[in-house]
């Protein structure tokens, strides 16, 4: 009897989220990315894409060009000389690096004031996820650090959808020491990664993107398909929340075994992140 009635539960539940997620898919006021991105990552899909066609659609949109020459003059590259030419940026970059850059001049922008521990968390999970690949080799897709710029953007999403319901699971986060994610889905029985996927399959990302959002969050056995990406976004949202102070759920046991970083100290890594944000966050380009 006990497990018929869970059964009808967890097919309410299910209903009750489908009908969630019907309803923010079909929100006339969801946040579009600029056509002037739209028009860009479409030429960065093709790696061997013209720097002349490239440079010439990033120059068609002068706060594009702010954005790029701002960070790339930040102090983070570290360059001995101004960069004060897009072609040039492009050149010191490289696709990968443009790539990053170009997301996170179009996703700041959906981060209000209020929200600035959200944009910072998100710049700076990038830049770990970079760290972390290039420090273990691991084999996952390329877009990860372009995907950790992306992977909070549903919190902007569900603030704009439900905005009461919101502020409700952000003060039971508070007030519980709970992580904001569980909150969520106990006031509004829907979470910002599950909303992020929607947003993405909105925007027509690809997968490797799409699935890596919306799992970010999930205790439940992953997808196979873009599993390594999955769990390397856990454990780097995990890592970057716990230098920040921000309530995390820990990822599940056997996931550094996944992705193949076995030898990965949680501890070691939460206070390197430490060190890393004081110069991070101190950036004009993470500043709001």
């Amino acid at each position: 009897m006990i497990g018929k009635i869970n059964t009808i539960s967890n097919k309410a539940i299910n209903f009750e989220k489908m009908m969630l997620e019907n309803k923010i898919a079909g929100m006339e006021e969801l946040p579009t990315l600029p056509l002037y991105v739209v028009q860009v990552i479409n030429l960065l899909k093709d790696e061997n894409v013209d720097v002349h066609d490239l440079v010439s659609s990033i120059e068609r949109d002068q706060s594009l060009v702010t954005q790029i020459l701002k960070l790339i003059n930040s102090g983070y590259y570290g360059l001995r000389n101004t960069v004060d030419t897009v072609e040039r940026a492009v050149t010191l970059l490289g696709i990968i690096g443009l790539k990053q850059v170009i997301y996170s001049a179009a996703i700041i922008n959906f981060f209000s004031e209020e929200e600035q521990q959200e944009w910072a968390h998100s710049y700076s999970s990038s830049v770990l996820m970079n760290n972390l690949m290039k420090e273990y080799k691991v084999p996952v897709a390329s877009n990860l650090p372009m995907t950790m710029l992306m992977h909070d953007i549903g919190k902007v999403v569900l603030k704009l959808f439900n905005p009461q319901k919101t502020r409700l699971a952000r003060e039971m986060a508070r007030s519980k020491g709970i992580p904001l994610v569980d909150a969520e889905n106990q006031v509004i029985h829907i979470n910002h990664a599950e909303v992020g996927g929607i947003i993405m399959e909105k925007w027509g990302m690809s997968d490797d993107i799409i699935t890596p959002i919306k799992y970010h969050h999930s205790d439940r056995e992953l997808p196979e398909e873009y599993q390594l990406e999955t769990v390397m976004v856990q454990i780097v949202n995990y890592i970057d929340c716990t230098a920040r102070g921000i309530r995390c759920n820990s990822p599940k046991p056997g996931l550094l075994k996944i992705a193949g970083i076995s030898g990965l100290d949680y501890d070691e890594w939460i206070i390197k992140q430490k060190e890393a944000l004081v110069e991070i966050d101190n950036l004009d380009f993470v500043k709001r």
